[in-house]
């Protein structure tokens, strides 16, 4: 289940199959530089922004759902939406 929480103009994405990176160093970068960052990687991709879109529009959906309105592959759908969860 992939959920999108607003915040002024931003937004978020999270599943509550949410898996973190490995090892990583954002800890070494400001809180804002990690947002910019994520923001823009969910930006970076048609797809993404398609898969953003969608969830703007329903508020909830699972990855399935989502197969209906973007014309990609399940696999597809799916790796675009851990670049998103990251």
């Amino acid at each position: 289940m992939y959920q999108i929480f607003i915040f002024g103009n931003i937004a978020i994405l999270q599943s509550q199959n949410h898996k973190y990176m490995g090892a990583t160093k954002k800890h070494l970068f400001s809180a804002n530089q990690n947002l910019i960052s994520n923001i823009a990687k969910a930006y970076a991709h048609p797809a993404r922004i398609a898969i953003i879109g969608y969830l703007l529009a329903v508020k909830s959906a699972h990855a399935d759902q989502m197969l209906e309105y973007i014309p990609l592959a399940q696999a597809t759908v799916s790796q675009h939406l851990e670049q998103l969860q990251r």
